[in-house]
């Protein structure tokens, strides 16, 4: 409840316990929006996540067959002077054809 100020600047009694209980009610909902926020941005964290994962799956290069990503990998491993150990490091799929193929060594 908003009143007017005394003249002299000064809150009268009911003005300030006024002002108090709007405090604690603000600092109230403060703290529950902040809460709801956390929340928010955690489930946000996890849709990313589970999103990222999921493109991942269904992306352009997992169709392509084991020889054609043998012979990429190893363009890169021979004109681009790549690790291997690089190309390991990308996925299980990459790392099972890396180690499966010494020519990329």
């Amino acid at each position: 409840m908003q009143t007017s100020a005394r003249t002299d600047g000064l809150l009268s009694a009911e003005e300030t316990r006024d002002s108090r209980q709007a405090i604690l009610q603000l600092e109230l909902e403060l703290q529950k929006a902040q809460r709801l926020l956390a929340e928010t941005q955690t489930r946000i964290a996890t849709l990313k996540r589970q999103l990222d994962y999921h493109k991942g799956r269904v992306a352009p290069i997992r169709r392509l067959p084991f020889e054609t990503l043998t012979e990429i990998f190893r363009v890169c491993c021979t004109e681009w002077m790549s690790s291997p150990f690089k190309l390991a490091a990308i996925c299980h799929q990459w790392r099972d054809i890396v180690f499966a193929n010494p020519v990329l060594w």
